[in-house]
């Protein structure tokens, strides 16, 4: 379904601009204790929580990325806690002990992982090294035909740099 004229957007026929939102949320609370005249103590908590959109694929966009069947979602939090206990001596000597600590998570996940199962999609094939993920891969356009090739889906068919080397090659 082409909706652009290949000539006027460098050999593109579909282009598609993709808006979305990334709603998070976060939350950060502190607590200032005087312990005394010298003494001062101060805790910080700070949780945030989003769900990033991934709608062509994960992280970034290759100039020739072709988009993943389903967005990936990342699901990300991070906690944080900071402390400082701070004590002065005298004039000229003080003290102060601080601590920080943050646990961050990006679990990323797939909107729908039907679509992108080889078992559900019937994919014969298993990848190069067997280790049973399900997971289809992630291509661009120029990996396209080494995907065909190197499934032998396309017969006469050769090119460089790839392990297919069926056939002629126009320009030879």
């Amino acid at each position: 379904m082409p909706n652009t004229d290949p000539a006027a957007a460098k050999g593109n026929n579909y282009v598609k601009e993709i808006a979305f939102n990334q709603n998070s949320w976060q939350w950060l609370s502190r607590v200032d204790y005087s312990i005394s005249d010298n003494t001062k103590l101060y805790v910080r908590y700070n949780l945030q929580k989003e769900t990033q959109q991934f709608p062509i694929g994960l992280w970034w966009r290759n100039s020739q990325q072709v988009p993943y069947p389903t967005p990936i979602l990342g699901k990300n939090r991070s906690d944080s806690v900071s402390a400082s206990l701070t004590h002065v001596f005298n004039p000229t000597l003080s003290n102060e002990f601080v601590f920080g600590y943050t646990y961050i998570d990006f679990p990323n996940v797939f909107g729908d992982a039907s679509k992108v199962s080889r078992k559900a999609l019937n994919i014969p094939f298993t990848g190069l090294f067997n280790n049973k993920v399900d997971q289809i891969p992630s291509m661009t356009a120029g990996e396209v035909s080494s995907l065909r090739c190197l499934t032998g889906r396309l017969r006469g068919w050769r090119e460089r740099g790839t392990f297919c080397q069926e056939g002629p090659s126009v320009g030879e």
